[in-house]
């Protein structure tokens, strides 16, 4: 059996925060924190994937009107 800390924001020595939990409870329990902190990693992938890739798409952009700017000014 595990103990678990039910609040982790009082005093640790306290033993009236603890509860005795099953091996297999707290297993499920840690399954649970790991795959909500996947999914977070997830999200920040995705989000920082889609700011790379329009700021690829701007810079292409930028770089055609400055190509088209340049050519105005030769011709």
């Amino acid at each position: 059996m595990l103990e678990l800390d039910m609040d982790s924001s009082r005093n640790p020595e306290s033993r009236e925060d603890r509860r005795v939990i099953a091996p297999q409870e707290a297993c499920n329990q840690i399954a649970e924190v790991v795959h909500e902190a996947l999914k977070k990693m997830e999200m920040v992938a995705d989000e920082k994937m889609r700011m790379f890739k329009k700021a690829h798409r701007n810079r292409r952009l930028v770089n055609l009107s400055s190509m088209r700017r340049l050519g105005k000014l030769l011709n």
